[in-house]
């Protein structure tokens, strides 16, 4: 570990409280995920299935929950649109497919990199 205020670790205040007991420990960056929800949800009702994960997790790994391109229509009972990445039959997913790419680029662009992805 090495320090601006001090020439050696050991004679930084901050260095000594973070190496106390850890002194074989190396820092390391953590983890960043691109989570990608399923169909008929968003990036925040995904990241709400995932809160137990994302706590756990949370000293090692980030979370970056993005939407799918697609808004899609109501459901049943539903106050919120939820999105997709595609619509349904193959035609259509077809069409879709710079949709998906582009938002993903942004992502990766404005949010990233990432180490790994999740989907559902």
């Amino acid at each position: 570990l090495k320090c601006a205020c001090a020439p050696r670790a050991s004679e930084c205040p901050l260095a000594a409280l973070l190496m106390d007991g850890a002194s074989d420990l190396e820092w390391r960056p953590r983890l960043r995920v691109l989570c990608l929800h399923g169909r008929c949800q968003t990036g925040a009702t995904f990241e709400r299935k995932l809160e137990k994960l994302t706590a756990k997790a949370a000293s090692f790994a980030e979370f970056v929950f993005i939407d799918g391109p697609l808004e899609l229509p109501l459901q049943h009972g539903e106050r919120v649109n939820t999105r997709g990445w595609w619509a349904e039959g193959s035609a259509q997913r077809d069409e879709s497919d710079p949709q998906v790419h582009d938002v993903l680029a942004k992502a990766w662009s404005e949010l990233g990199p990432f180490d790994g992805v999740l989907g559902f």
